[in-house]
């Protein structure tokens, strides 16, 4: 029986624990009309120690965005503190990125695509924050980047089960976000087999944040007056 008892702690301890489930994402329109489930994404799920303070660590990651008809693919992504951010541009004409951000804000010129070879720049952050991207000279160009102080992130589309493996068991807090929708956070405990977390984020058609309406609702100038003489 001790044996048996040795060995159920040694497997554990090698595996370790997880949390794991789904989240699924209803767009609610103006109105009050009634909420429809969308196919697509995306959205982000990350877990955080709450009995100790472990701070991201490990080697940086690169994660490459592109640029194409003005647009910038994915226009959502979360990220470790520390990892890089490189953007193509695939289009003819220049881009004046600029970053919205409390903690760490940027701006980034990328040249245009000539003779196949792409404009491209990298930004890194040290610190969580979020970047609200835009172009000065193109309106349509928009996205969000969350950088976060956990490397235990995934990028979803909405109802992809995920599942953090290898935990260390205890509690945790779990952050679910997704552009135009209000962050989530919960707390639950990591352990082996751990039941499934199932949770609905409610999205507004009309929220800024969105690729579409971010173009019609919020204007570069309405953010950054324009100086004078430009």
């Amino acid at each position: 029986m001790f044996l048996l008892l040795l060995l159920a702690v040694r497997i554990t301890a090698v595996t370790g624990a997880e949390v794991r489930g789904t989240v699924k994402l209803e767009h609610i329109g103006v109105f009050g009309q009634a909420p429809t489930t969308p196919e697509s994404g995306p959205l982000s799920v990350a877990v955080f120690p709450l009995e100790r303070g472990t701070p991201a660590s490990g080697e940086s990651k690169t994660h490459r965005v592109e640029i194409r008809d003005n647009r910038i693919t994915p226009n959502y992504l979360a990220i470790t503190r520390g990892d890089r951010v490189r953007f193509d541009n695939h289009d003819d004409v220049y881009h004046e990125l600029f970053a919205v951000s409390a903690e760490n804000p940027f701006v980034l010129r990328l040249g245009k695509q000539k003779h196949g070879e792409v404009g491209s720049g990298e930004v890194q952050s040290e610190r969580s924050t979020t970047w609200h991207v835009f172009c000065r000279i193109h309106a349509r160009t928009y996205a969000r980047i969350d950088v976060l102080d956990t490397p235990h992130i995934k990028m979803l589309t909405p109802g992809e089960p995920f599942a953090f493996r290898k935990l260390t068991p205890g509690r945790w807090r779990v952050r679910i976000a997704t552009p135009g929708a209000e962050t989530r956070t919960l707390e639950t405990l990591a352990r082996s087999s751990a039941p499934a977390l199932n949770e609905t984020l409610t999205v507004r058609r009309d929220a800024p944040g969105l690729q579409e309406t971010s173009a019609q609702r919020i204007g570069i100038a309405d953010l950054f007056p324009p100086e004078p003489g430009f």
